[in-house]
Protein backbone atom coordinates (compact mmCIF):
# COMPACT_ATOMS: atom_id res chain seq x y z
CA UNK A 1 0.00 0.00 0.00
CA UNK A 2 1.37 3.31 -0.74
CA UNK A 3 2.51 5.89 1.71
CA UNK A 4 -0.12 8.34 0.95
CA UNK A 5 -2.90 5.68 0.92
CA UNK A 6 -1.58 4.06 4.05
CA UNK A 7 -1.50 7.87 5.63
CA UNK A 8 -5.43 8.30 4.79
CA UNK A 9 -6.15 4.91 5.94
CA UNK A 10 -5.03 5.95 9.42
CA UNK A 11 -6.62 9.41 9.44
CA UNK A 12 -9.83 7.62 8.11
CA UNK A 13 -9.56 5.43 11.06
CA UNK A 14 -9.25 8.35 13.77
CA UNK A 15 -11.77 10.15 12.29
CA UNK A 16 -13.94 6.94 12.66
CA UNK A 17 -12.79 6.60 16.34
CA UNK A 18 -13.31 10.47 16.92
CA UNK A 19 -17.21 9.53 15.64
CA UNK A 20 -17.92 6.42 17.29
CA UNK A 21 -16.53 7.75 20.81
CA UNK A 22 -18.34 11.14 20.42
CA UNK A 23 -21.56 8.45 19.80
CA UNK A 24 -20.80 5.55 22.28
CA UNK A 25 -19.50 8.15 25.60
CA UNK A 26 -23.18 9.45 26.01
CA UNK A 27 -24.67 5.84 26.22
CA UNK A 28 -22.17 4.41 28.56
CA UNK A 29 -22.70 7.56 30.31
CA UNK A 30 -26.29 6.90 30.91
CA UNK A 31 -25.41 3.54 32.04
CA UNK A 32 -23.24 4.16 34.21
CA UNK A 33 -25.41 6.36 36.05
CA UNK A 34 -28.06 3.89 35.80
CA UNK A 35 -25.82 0.83 37.38
CA UNK A 36 -24.67 3.31 40.17
CA UNK A 37 -21.17 3.34 38.69
CA UNK A 38 -20.30 6.64 40.00
CA UNK A 39 -17.57 8.81 41.53
CA UNK A 40 -19.31 10.89 44.65
CA UNK A 41 -17.26 13.85 45.81
CA UNK A 42 -15.76 13.26 49.30
CA UNK A 43 -14.32 16.62 50.23
CA UNK A 44 -10.99 15.21 51.00
CA UNK A 45 -9.22 13.51 47.53
CA UNK A 46 -12.51 13.73 45.02
CA UNK A 47 -13.22 17.87 44.96
CA UNK A 48 -15.34 18.19 41.90
CA UNK A 49 -19.04 18.90 42.70
CA UNK A 50 -21.20 16.66 41.38
CA UNK A 51 -21.06 12.74 40.83
CA UNK A 52 -19.39 11.72 38.42
CA UNK A 53 -19.89 8.83 36.23
CA UNK A 54 -17.50 6.48 35.39
CA UNK A 55 -16.64 3.24 32.84
CA UNK A 56 -15.33 5.77 30.24
CA UNK A 57 -13.00 3.58 29.43
CA UNK A 58 -15.42 1.23 28.06
CA UNK A 59 -16.64 3.65 25.69
CA UNK A 60 -12.90 4.49 24.67
CA UNK A 61 -12.38 0.66 23.82
CA UNK A 62 -15.59 0.38 21.80
CA UNK A 63 -14.68 3.24 20.01
CA UNK A 64 -11.55 2.14 18.61
CA UNK A 65 -12.72 -1.99 18.21
CA UNK A 66 -15.35 0.08 16.12
CA UNK A 67 -12.35 2.06 14.01
CA UNK A 68 -10.49 -1.34 13.78
CA UNK A 69 -12.86 -3.30 12.52
CA UNK A 70 -13.90 -0.38 10.00
CA UNK A 71 -10.17 -0.64 8.82
CA UNK A 72 -9.64 -4.39 8.26
CA UNK A 73 -13.09 -3.85 6.53
CA UNK A 74 -12.49 -1.32 4.22
CA UNK A 75 -8.89 -2.02 3.08
CA UNK A 76 -7.77 -5.33 1.33
CA UNK A 77 -4.43 -4.67 3.13
CA UNK A 78 -5.40 -4.57 5.98
CA UNK A 79 -7.51 -7.90 5.97
CA UNK A 80 -4.04 -9.53 4.40
CA UNK A 81 -2.07 -8.39 7.64
CA UNK A 82 -5.12 -9.70 9.61
CA UNK A 83 -4.99 -12.83 8.25
CA UNK A 84 -0.79 -13.37 8.61
CA UNK A 85 -1.21 -12.37 12.23
CA UNK A 86 -4.85 -13.37 13.96
CA UNK A 87 -2.95 -14.22 16.70
CA UNK A 88 -1.29 -11.40 17.50
CA UNK A 89 -4.80 -9.32 17.28
CA UNK A 90 -6.40 -11.98 19.24
CA UNK A 91 -4.24 -11.25 21.71
CA UNK A 92 -3.96 -7.83 21.70
CA UNK A 93 -7.50 -7.19 21.47
CA UNK A 94 -8.03 -9.67 24.61
CA UNK A 95 -5.09 -7.87 26.40
CA UNK A 96 -7.11 -4.48 25.54
CA UNK A 97 -10.38 -6.44 27.28
CA UNK A 98 -8.87 -7.22 30.61
CA UNK A 99 -7.50 -3.75 30.81
CA UNK A 100 -10.85 -2.54 30.76
CA UNK A 101 -12.36 -4.94 32.69
CA UNK A 102 -9.97 -3.90 35.23
CA UNK A 103 -10.87 -0.30 35.10
CA UNK A 104 -14.37 -1.35 35.26
CA UNK A 105 -13.35 -3.20 38.40
CA UNK A 106 -11.62 -0.53 40.13
CA UNK A 107 -14.57 2.08 39.35
CA UNK A 108 -16.75 -0.38 40.96
CA UNK A 109 -14.83 -2.15 44.04
CA UNK A 110 -11.55 0.50 43.99
CA UNK A 111 -9.22 -1.56 44.07
CA UNK A 112 -6.03 -1.05 45.10
CA UNK A 113 -2.65 0.17 43.16
CA UNK A 114 -0.77 -3.22 43.68
CA UNK A 115 -4.25 -4.93 42.41
CA UNK A 116 -4.51 -2.84 39.52
CA UNK A 117 -1.28 -3.10 38.95
CA UNK A 118 -1.20 -7.01 38.97
CA UNK A 119 -4.13 -6.71 36.08
CA UNK A 120 -2.65 -4.73 33.89
CA UNK A 121 0.79 -7.04 33.99
CA UNK A 122 -1.39 -10.02 33.26
CA UNK A 123 -3.19 -8.90 30.40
Amino acid sequence: MPFHDRYRLYWAAAGIAFWACLIITPLVRRLAVRLVLVDRPDQHRKLHRNAVPLGGGAAVLVAFLVAVAAVFTLSRSQQAVLAEDTRFFAALLIAALVICLVGLSDDRHHLRGRQKLAGQIAA
